[in-house]
Parts: structure tokens; sequence; C-alpha cells
């Protein structure tokens, strides 16, 4: 899978991506180039997939063909870019050398590129930036249009923050003279669709297909119930009648989700000024969990035969419950391991869960690195590792989803074979049993739980946890040292 490109000189990662022969006379360029505006490619992964994605719908629209735009949609559209560029550097705009800043030096830099004539060449990474991240496709002479109006905008930019850094904060006067921007094609409030709305949160959220799916699948059940797809025509009491109709065929818990999901995007059309309220804001279903019901875990005779059993497989089968087992970590986190993710250093191994191209985490505090326990080892995992080729997936066994998730079709083969062992009751998730098994573990051994969430990657709460730079995989690996095997001695 593609990587972001990193700059010989500089250093910044920039995700690069080469146009379609068919599409470069309407796109107007051989290669899409925007920077990702870090040096670390952790913080580059996110910005890479989201620009990946407006690239892709760049395509899908200039096969369509380009547009134009008039001087008030090109002014709106500057004034946007404008306003980002503003906020992304007024409040640290650097310090003054004399009467230099890094603002005049720009200055100086376009003074020459305006006496060469090459304006459009000056600007042509932020325009392609600004294109992207809209998804518009212009035709030649709007884009030099654009082009031109940038520069002379950027020029004000550099003023107004050079005397950002001298210290004034003043009202920018340039502000007031762009028009709002409203991108070409947008849906009146009459023809808004909740599809609208849903694709605009995707994008924005950077959500994942199978969300979108799912979510799809929500809105358009209750399109059905509705007779309509308008978020015009939606009122609170349509949302009251909707959560009443569902309850009496649903569960709560998955009629929470339903509202979970219709919030969540209503919402979002809100902020973005698409629909001026959330007719599900404030709705809840306030049923309470039924008796016995809760998530167990796993006994430590069930483990054990858990365990014993898969000694006797191979690949996936034989290693995914005992990294379960042995580590608390998640199904989706165990099944999409590479072998670049089992590193050594300073004498510790562990697994290092990350999100890069090929992968996904569930949260931000999932990325975490875990020591591999003494008994993965003594079991023999690193030789299993190493019998993998360099990057691959050390479960080539377990094919990915239409997702690109392993562990989509990870939960049903490992919740068929667990079940098929006889541990049948419903409370304990063929999987996710393991995570409560370890939580329990932890708590036995006398593990403190600021260590538990780390090894866990759940977040504590305390704004004093998020300080630092947290355990170093040492600290963690002698307590995990402590967790003890339902086996005994293995």
């Amino acid at each position: 899978m593609a990587q972001p490109f990193r700059h010989p000189k500089t250093g910044m990662l920039y995700f690069r991506r080469v146009v379609p022969e068919a599409l470069r006379e309407a796109i107007g360029r051989r290669e899409i180039k925007v920077s990702l505006g870090t040096r670390d490619p952790a913080e580059a992964r996110q910005a890479y997939l989201r620009i990946a994605e407006q690239t892709d719908q760049l395509f899908a629209r200039a096969r369509n063909g380009t547009q134009t735009l008039t001087q008030e949609q090109l002014m709106a559209l500057v004034g946007l870019w404008y306003r980002q560029e503003l906020a992304r550097y007024e409040a640290d705009p650097g310090e003054a050398s004399g009467e230099e800043t890094r603002w005049t030096l720009q200055l100086d830099e376009m003074a020459a590129a305006d006496e060469k004539g090459c304006l459009a060449a000056y600007m042509a990474e932020d325009v392609q930036a600004l294109l992207t991240a809209q998804g518009l496709v212009l035709d030649e002479p709007t884009r030099e249009r654009l082009a031109e109006r940038m520069f002379w905008s950027k020029v004000k930019l550099c003023n107004t923050l050079s005397q950002r850094v001298r210290g004034n904060y003043a009202p920018d006067p340039h502000l007031a003279s762009f028009p709002a921007w409203k991108p070409p094609g947008t849906a009146s409030a009459t023809s808004l669709t909740f599809n609208d709305l849903l694709d605009g949160w995707a994008l924005e959220t950077s959500a994942q297909k199978k969300t979108r799916d799912d979510w799809g699948g929500k809105f358009q059940r209750l399109g059905e119930f509705l007779g309509h797809s308008s978020p015009a025509q939606l009122t609170a009491e349509d949302a009251v009648r909707w959560k009443e109709h569902a309850l009496g065929k649903l569960g709560a818990i998955t009629v929470r989700n339903y509202l979970h999901a219709f919030s969540a995007v209503l919402n979002w059309g809100v902020e973005n000024k698409r629909i001026p309220a959330n007719p599900f804001a404030g709705i809840r279903v306030r049923a309470k969990k039924a008796a016995g019901t809760k998530k167990l875990p796993f006994t430590d005779d069930e483990a054990a035969l858990i365990l014993q059993e898969a000694r006797k497989l191979r690949g996936a089968k034989r290693w995914v419950p005992w990294i379960l087992a042995f580590t608390g970590a998640r199904l989706d986190e165990a099944c999409q391991l590479l072998t670049s993710d089992v590193r050594t250093e300073e004498g510790v191994t562990y697994l290092d869960l990350n999100a890069d191209f090929q992968k996904r985490l569930k949260t931000e505090g999932s990325a975490r690195q875990i020591p591999v326990h003494p008994i993965l080892i003594r079991e023999g995992f690193l030789e299993f590792v190493a019998s993998h080729p360099a990057n691959a997936p050390i479960f080539p066994d377990i094919t990915p989803d239409r997702y690109g998730r392993r562990a989509g079709n990870g939960t049903k083969v490992f919740g068929r074979w667990v079940r098929g062992l006889g541990i049948t009751d419903k409370r304990k998730a063929p999987n996710h049993a393991w995570r409560h098994r370890f939580k329990d573990v932890c708590r036995k051994a006398r593990i403190p739980k600021d260590v538990q969430d780390a090894l866990l990657g759940h977040k504590s709460g305390d704004v004093g946890d998020s300080y630092g730079e947290g355990f170093t995989v040492r600290t963690l690996a002698e307590w995990m040292k402590q967790v003890p095997s339902p086996l005994g001695h293995g």
C-alpha cells in the first residue's frame, strides 16, 4: 500500500499520487502532491488516509467533467482557504529577527515570483491542496483565476501574520471582504437527503466504510418508516414516533445505537449549517439492562481448555487465542498484526499496536506497546513470527472481509470454534471474554490500575494521566511477568 513521501531536504511528509492519464486535462496536473504538515509518520497517517479519500472523490468528479466558478464563488473559496491558514498559524506565528519574520521573507519570495510572472506556479501546491480537500475539478481558466486571487490574498495573510509576530492581534480587516463559501451544487434544504448529510459527516470524520454502510442502512430504514428521506421534513414528533416504533421491534441497546447514529449525523448537519436543528436531540432510551446479561470472562478451566486445544492447531487458531490470553489485546488488534509489529528494544520484545495503512484501531488510546509475555516466548511465538516475510501479515490464513478487516472473518472463525468446544454461555463472547479475563487476572495479581490501562489501551479518565509519555515498555514487561497462566506453568 502507498505510503507518505518524505522530502529529501526538509524531511516533511507528503501525500503523492499520479493522476490517471485520462483525467490529467480535467485536473490540470500529472500528480497530486499535498504536504501532510508533519515529519512524524504517526501523525501523518490519518492525514494521509483523509487526503487519499478526498483524491478518490476528486478523480470521480473529474470523470464527470470540469467546473467553472463565478467571481463570488472564487472569492468565497479563497476566503475559506484564508481563514484556515490564519487559524493554523496566528496562535504561534514565530519570532522576529530584527525587522524580518518568516512572513516578510515569504513576501520577498512572492515579490520575486510576481516579477517572473509565475504566480500560478508559486501557488500550485496550495491550490491543489484546497481543490483536493473540497473535491473540486476546475477548468483551466478558473483554476488560473483562483491561483491569482489566492496569491494576492496570501500577500495580505503574510502581512497579517507579521503583525501577529509583533503582538498585534487586532481583528483582521480582510476577513469581512470574503463571502461565505457554498460548494457548487450544494443541495438546498428541500432537496437535501439523509445520505447527503451522512456523506458529509463520513468525509469530515474519516469514518470507516463499514460504519458508513452500517449507518446508511439505519437511515434507509428511518426513511422507509417516514415515507421520505428529507431532513427538512423530519420533526421531533417523528423522532419520538420512530423510537416508539423501534422499541416494539428491536432491543433497547439496538435502538440506542440507531439514536446515536442519527444524532451524530444530524448534529453535523446543524454544525455545518445544512439543517436548522436536530429533531433527535435529547431523545434517549432509558431501559435498564436485563438481569443476567452482564458480559463475563472465561473461567480458568475454560481458558485452559481453549489454550490446550489451540496447541493442536496451526496458524491463527494456534496463536490468536494465546495472544488474547496473555496480552489483553482485542481480536482486531491481534488478527491484523504484521511481522514488523513484533519488535525488540533494550532486550524487551513487544507488540507495537499501531494504525498504519493496513490496520485500524478502535480509539486513539488503542495505539500502545504490549510486552510479549515470557510464556508466549516459551511457546515458540517468536519463531512463528520469524517464519513469515518481512512486513507481512502473521495470520494470512484469516482473509480480510470486504472492509479489509481480518477480524471481520476472524470473529466468525473463532466464535464457531470456541462454541464447538462446549463454551456456550452467551454472556461469554468467544473473543472479547479474553479481555474481561485479562482485566480480572491483573486485579488478582495486584497490578496497578494505571498499568492495566496502559496494557489494555483504556483511558483512565484522570487528566493527570495524559501528561508525559507514559510507562516504558521495560516497566510494563516487569508487570507483565505477574500475569499467570491458566495452565499453571504452561
